[in-house]
């Protein structure tokens, strides 16, 4: 069976059970919620705090203008992104309020979430979600959620003067707050946007969505790199690199974005505009280049200072300046229009895509959540099921065997009353009825365990897989570190390569956890080490299943 047929067929044991026992109104219900979802797309979910970049980093992945850019904290919406089409063009959003009514609205509905007054407030406070559905690859077997953003902040200035609508402010930050962490239970994987500079508020964050979502299904993306124009890809790789030792337990690692460059690059190649930028900005001589051209966006747009007559000498004036800037920010424009200053056009799209990061951000994604969706879906739902068995067995196994070990005293005091008849009969059955014999506990504590071990197998089975993935990415990082022979036989163990069908003996498999144990006490990279111990639990899971 594939993943969804063992977990389905897991579900289905455990509800057989559930329904045919004293739990059933607690859990039956949510365990058919569960068997639902596992014919659902799985959920990544975007988070970070309010103005991280998050709906900008959203339209870069999809290369679409989907998500809402720069709305303001308070009119904030989640976001579901889903495979499929809108009912009509004049109608592109599907709104899901608070009271489960759902309607399709349209791009004026949108535009009037944009605001901060009470009427506007109050509209957002009574909306769910939104639910946008596209035509893109990407979303086929995923939905992405773009959440409102945590640690919402009010301008004091803002709020004093606005004293009438603070209850409003308050009300629907609180409600932004609850439903970014509500995701983290339901959520597949995550990426979290990050600041540039680590912050004790991003770094809660992560911890927030750890605890429901393993850390190599959370993803780290430090978005805005292009607000540090100065620095260089590998300056920003390593601080990245650092930061991810930092938050190691919480997430697999952080790679640096710029989702305005990668987005104008696309726009201005469309448009044809990155030959006009080349031509209006080599106008200036080689030799005063960075001394004119040195990021900063008041010299170069400011008309009738010195500036301006320096430019205008080269033949640059002030209209062409404003011009090829456009509606850029100014951090995306010095960007682009550098490296085209340096390079030719064709050079200069691959280096800024390069640079913004996107593109290694979607093969990771690809790689590490798109390709295994339907397992970490799995994995989820199983980790949910294990969670309400364990529960059953802490919270509601002990009163059970507590009444079961005093069924016999209660039939006994029922016996020895002296009520009559038809009152004592009927307090005999109540008790024959709602307790459990100790043979019925024993039965139930045997079946409860028996589940579980099913369930924990099930999810050992994927973490090995996610083990193997693990590996396997970390292979390609770090792939200088092994010969040939030693990769060959990582990817062959790790089922990427095909092979002989030939079963190593034990003592064959003795001889190469001998090897490879000698390869991790001179591995001291911490993520060598790791696809070594991955390679090792492989070898080790064999010899115990000979």
């Amino acid at each position: 069976m594939n993943a969804v047929e063992k977990t389905k067929h897991i579900i289905d044991q455990v509800l057989g059970y559930i329904d045919n026992s004293p739990w059933r109104g607690l859990y039956s219900d949510r365990i058919k919620m569960l068997s639902e979802r596992l014919n659902y797309p799985c959920e990544l979910a975007i988070v970070g705090r309010v103005k991280a970049g998050k709906s900008s980093f959203l339209n870069a992945l999809l290369g679409e203008n989907l998500a809402l850019v720069g709305t303001t904290e308070t009119t904030a919406t989640i976001n579901f992104f889903k495979y499929g089409t809108s009912l009509d063009n004049e109608h592109p959003v599907k709104v899901v309020w608070t009271d489960g009514r759902e309607e399709w609205q349209t791009k004026m509905f949108l535009d009037s979430l944009q605001g901060n007054d009470k009427e506007t407030l109050e509209k957002a406070n009574n909306i769910d979600h939104l639910e946008y559905f596209v035509l893109n690859p990407i979303l086929s077997n995923i939905t992405l959620v773009d959440t409102p953003g945590t640690g919402a902040l009010v301008d004091e200035h803002e709020q004093r003067t606005s004293d009438y609508l603070s209850g409003d402010y308050d009300k629907l930050r609180k409600k932004h707050e609850q439903q970014s962490i509500a995701l983290k239970s339901r959520a597949d994987a995550v990426v979290v946007i990050t600041e540039r500079v680590p912050t004790s508020s991003t770094n809660e964050l992560v911890g927030r969505f750890s605890n429901d979502t393993s850390a190599f299904n959370t993803l780290g993306v430090m978005t805005k790199i292009d607000m540090e124009h100065n620095t260089s890809e590998r300056d920003w790789s390593r601080r990245c690199e650092k930061y991810s030792q930092l938050l190691r337990d919480q997430l697999n690692t952080i790679l640096p974005v710029s989702a305005g460059v990668y987005h104008a690059v696309n726009e201005l190649k469309s448009s044809n505009k990155l030959s006009l930028i080349q031509e209006k900005i080599r106008l200036i001589p080689s030799d005063v280049f960075d001394e004119l051209f040195d990021g900063d966006r008041l010299a170069f747009l400011t008309k009738g200072d010195e500036y301006d007559e320096v430019y205008t000498e080269y033949g640059l004036t002030y209209s062409d300046r404003v011009s090829i800037v456009g509606t850029l920010e100014w951090e995306v424009f010095y960007i682009i229009a550098r490296e085209l200053y340096n390079s030719s056009i064709e050079q200069a799209i691959i280096n800024l895509i390069a640079y913004s990061g996107m593109e290694k951000v979607r093969t990771v994604l690809e790689r590490q959540f798109f390709n295994r969706s339907r397992i970490i879906r799995c994995a989820k739902i199983a980790d949910n099921l294990h969670k309400i068995l364990s529960e059953i067995s802490i919270r509601h196994l002990y009163n059970l065997r507590f009444n079961a070990i005093n069924r016999k005293d209660y039939l006994r005091i029922i016996n020895d009353s002296t009520a009559n008849a038809d009152i004592k009969n009927a307090f005999k059955e109540f008790v024959q009825s709602n307790i459990v014999s100790m043979d019925d506990y024993k039965s139930h504590e045997n079946r409860i365990q028996s589940l579980t071990f099913a369930v924990e197998e099930l999810l050992l089975e994927f973490k090995k897989v996610d083990n193997d993935v693990e590996a396997l990415l970390l292979l390609d990082k770090h792939h200088k570190a092994f010969n040939e022979q030693e990769i060959s036989e990582i990817e062959y163990i790790l089922g990427k390569r095909t092979g002989s069908d030939k079963h190593l003996s034990r003592e064959e498999l003795a001889t190469r956890q001998i090897y490879w144990r000698g390869r991790r006490n001179m591995a001291f990279n911490k993520e060598i080490k790791r696809i070594i111990e991955i390679v090792l639990s492989e070898y080790e899971f064999r010899a115990t299943n000979i």
